[in-house]
């Protein structure tokens, strides 16, 4: 297959007469119609109803609730943590490995959260905020799942890591408080 140069670049375009146009043709609008799905899906997904959008005339007030709200979403998400342990013991005994062995899961969450941090958090100022943290909500739900039914100590190593990697939606979500902070609470 030849390819032939763009026009406008200072080069005319003759077709090819040992080949036909349609090919490419299908091709190419074959491309902007899965784009045009890829677009459609990512659309879908960061959709924001026009009640949750923000109106700079009308800025929303960082309520008791809503400061209840963030609290809550805070403390449980970083408590995944953190809730291995008490139960340490528990976990050596029942995957039949060492309590040397058993400390590496609370170091991985640890590790996993310090990498979240480094890597993860830095793309909430690059992707759409609200449809990153709720996919990686999703995702560390999904994954709380697994370490739930797993029965093999490497796995359960690795999914602790990969909870503690997507356990930044609260420095995520900070951003999303409104500017005044507290005070507002107080009028």
């Amino acid at each position: 297959m030849t390819t032939t140069p763009e026009p406008g670049r200072g080069q005319s375009v003759e077709p090819d007469s040992a080949s036909s146009t349609s090919p490419s043709l299908e091709t190419k609008s074959s491309i902007d119609s899965s784009l045009s799905i890829w677009r459609k899906t990512l659309n879908f997904i960061t959709y924001t109803p026009k009640r949750c959008r923000y109106d700079p005339s009308n800025p929303p007030s960082f309520s008791l609730p809503l400061n209840l709200l963030f609290a809550f979403a805070g403390t449980f998400t970083v408590a995944n943590l953190y809730y291995n342990h008490p139960i340490l013991d528990i976990l050596a005994h029942e995957f039949n490995v060492t309590g040397e062995r058993a400390s590496l899961i609370p170091t991985l969450a640890q590790t996993g959260y310090a990498t979240g941090l480094l890597f993860l958090c830095p793309l909430g100022d690059v992707l759409p905020r609200r449809a990153y943290v709720l996919s990686l909500i999703l995702f560390t739900a999904t994954v709380w799942l697994g370490l739930c039914l797993t029965h093999n100590f490497n796995v359960f190593c690795f999914l602790t890591f990969l909870t503690s990697l997507t356990t930044v939606t609260p420095q995520l979500s900070m951003p999303y408080l409104p500017k005044g902070g507290i005070q507002e609470v107080e009028n």
